[in-house]
């Protein structure tokens, strides 16, 4: 076993810390200040944004800080209530690459048709550092349960973000 000098682990611990600032800052900005530039200047230039679980269904992933930028740029028009909620997080750091997990739990009012949204889901992200800042490569969103807050989730497994259609226990099935 080789032997971790002084200087690699306070980089390792700095490094953590200042993902975990980059995934409260992207969370903070999609929900109290969604402006569009802010967001994607998170992202490396060959970011991926990518859905997995029902919301694989109707979303594809999206490439690059310019795509992102305009996923985000569209989301007002989409959402008028959001508030993200992370936990559980794991960061394994290497060098100028790093990953990280959270499990978030998510409150939303998606419009047209007006839903009010519970949602459960995972973050799986790997993040670069690139001029000395670390900056989200791909964003890997699961979500498990997303139902409608009035109903519960033991009767409507997944809601639609697009249609507002219902899915009853256990939902859609997605690749992942």
């Amino acid at each position: 076993m080789s032997e971790v000098g002084v200087e690699e682990r306070l980089d390792r611990i700095e490094s953590r810390e200042e993902i975990e600032g980059v995934m409260a800052e992207y969370l903070y900005l999609a929900d109290r200040d969604p402006d569009a530039d802010r967001i994607a200047a998170l992202f490396t230039e060959a970011a991926i944004w990518e859905p997995r679980g029902n919301f694989a269904l109707e979303q594809d992933p999206t490439h690059g800080r310019p795509a992102i930028r305009e996923l985000f740029a569209g989301l007002g028009g989409t959402m008028s209530f959001g508030a993200h909620f992370i936990t559980n997080a794991v960061v394994e750091v290497d060098g100028d690459a790093a990953h990280g997990r959270w499990h978030t739990l998510e409150l939303l009012t998606k419009e047209n048709p007006t839903v009010q949204i519970f949602q459960v889901a995972w973050y799986e992200n790997d993040f670069e550092r690139v001029d000395n800042r670390w900056r989200i490569s791909h964003i890997r969103f699961e979500d498990t349960l997303s139902f409608p807050f009035v109903e519960g989730w033991a009767e409507t497994r997944f809601v639609s973000l697009v249609s507002g259609e219902r899915f009853p226990h256990p939902g859609p099935t997605a690749a992942t």
